[in-house]
């Protein structure tokens, strides 16, 4: 699911319920490096900005409230990056909730 929010994109994963959020997987192309910054987000550099995509919010809505589930990204090689979710209840779905940002850098 995609969306606008104050001038930052979001997108959220829904994972079904039984499904395995370790199969999401996003892919990266042209950056020159690839990293996480001291908050667990994501970081891209790519010919003077960056792209970055904060650290994900991974919850489930259990009763009406958000049950926070403990995780962020993982690399998988030089240019895949998924998710490590920590123990949640399988039965119901999860959301996988990271923020887009881009920013012009001048110099790095």
């Amino acid at each position: 699911m995609y969306y606008g929010n104050q001038k930052e994109l979001e997108y959220d994963f829904i994972i079904a319920p039984g499904a395995d959020p370790h199969s999401v997987t996003l892919k990266f192309t042209g950056q020159k490096k690839l990293s996480l910054d001291a908050q667990g987000g994501l970081v891209l550099r790519v010919k003077g900005s960056e792209v970055r995509l904060q650290k994900p919010r991974i919850y489930q809505e259990i009763d009406g409230g958000r049950k926070e589930i403990s995780g962020g990204y993982e690399f998988k090689n030089a240019h895949e990056v998924g998710f490590q979710v920590a123990a949640y209840d399988r039965s119901r779905p999860l959301i996988i909730d990271p923020v887009l940002a881009y920013l012009h850098l001048s110099r790095w």
